[in-house]
């Protein structure tokens, strides 16, 4: 008759150590939760991804609407596509295939559009953005959607027209 009593026994400190192990693994689960989701790692990442999605909704209120003084070129839509915030601007009277045949007009349309870019950086949201490894492109497409050329921007592009020149 000791021998049923003395395996109660066993059998309720074997249940005792699981219920204890468990409550111990539950508690560092919920430690490691806590503190995953109020890391300063964390934290920072829900602030880029807020002001992203605040760059989205500034950038893209009113579209589509008419981009730069002449007519023809309309702002379509702002996105991301992984760290590259696009803003998709579309010719409505050229198409890629006719302006490749003048590559030198194309390259000087391209190296004015990549110099106005610097006015991202009196955007603090968005040179929040670059500071963050992320850029900023305007994606020239034609009414077909064919691409005439992107033009980037970094937060070295906005270092380097923030820095005054050494005389």
């Amino acid at each position: 008759m000791t021998r049923p009593k003395a395996d109660a026994a066993r059998s309720d400190r074997r249940r005792l150590v699981v219920v204890i192990l468990l409550i111990v693994l539950g508690l560092g689960l919920t430690a490691a939760a806590l503190w995953q989701r109020f890391s300063p790692e964390a934290r920072a990442q829900a602030q880029t991804r807020a002001i992203a999605d605040a760059a989205i909704v500034e950038f893209g209120r009113g579209l589509p609407k008419p981009f730069g003084p002449g007519p023809g070129l309309v702002l379509e839509r702002v996105m991301f596509e992984g760290p590259h915030l696009v803003f998709v601007i579309r010719s409505t009277t050229r198409l890629a295939t006719d302006a490749a045949r003048d590559p030198q007009s194309l390259e000087g349309v391209r190296a004015a559009e990549q110099a106005q870019m610097v006015a991202f950086c009196n955007n603090p949201n968005l040179v929040y953005l670059l500071s963050r490894g992320m850029t900023a492109t305007r994606r020239f497409v034609d009414a077909r959607g064919d691409r005439f050329f992107d033009v980037s921007i970094t937060a070295a592009d906005c270092a380097r027209t923030l820095v005054p020149a050494r005389t």
